[in-house]
């Protein structure tokens, strides 16, 4: 069984793309002990959306689950205001694609610098795990729109990350 970490587990690895890295960097990266790490790669391989080495991401796959899947399994309910890092189509990533009227989205966060409707993060430590890692960040949002998003939202999505899967098979 798929646990919400094991997404942000593939989307490290698609983000380091093609070079060479160890299950202690992943845990270094994603503020995750190498147990969880290990547990996940290999719940990952047993799903087929990593090679059975464990370290190349199988992208059709993912992406297949991220678009049809993801929101079912791991549903998004936006709650009170709060502080945070701002996700989703909110993100700075979309500030050129999606304009919001309304309120933001966060991840609750003490260290954040925004104000909006929160959303739990896929794990607990996540947002301080984007703190210095822009395309985990980049790729997270795209997931919570995956998970949250309108319909137009959800094809720029789709879009985007097509576009970075693209760029992690061919390097």
């Amino acid at each position: 069984m798929m646990r919400p970490q094991d997404i942000a587990v593939l989307l490290q690895i698609v983000a380091l793309g093609k070079t060479e890295w160890r299950n202690i960097d992943l845990s270094k990266y994603l503020i995750l002990s190498p147990s969880e790490i290990s547990l996940s790669l290999e719940r990952s391989k047993n799903a087929r959306l990593i090679d059975q080495n464990k370290k190349v991401v199988n992208t059709i796959s993912l992406f297949e689950f991220l678009k049809y899947g993801i929101k079912y399994v791991f549903p998004a309910n936006l709650g009170e205001i709060k502080r945070g890092i701002s996700t989703a189509y909110t993100s700075p990533f979309f500030s050129n694609e999606i304009s919001s009227t309304g309120n933001k989205i966060v991840w609750p966060y003490k260290l954040g610098n925004e104000k909006g409707e929160s959303l739990e993060p896929l794990y607990h430590t996540l947002p301080q795990a984007c703190e210095n890692n822009p395309r985990l960040y980049e790729l997270l949002t795209i997931v919570d729109t995956f998970r949250i998003g309108r319909a137009r939202d959800v094809m720029i999505s789709e879009s985007k990350i097509k576009k970075i899967f693209q760029d992690y098979v061919s390097k």
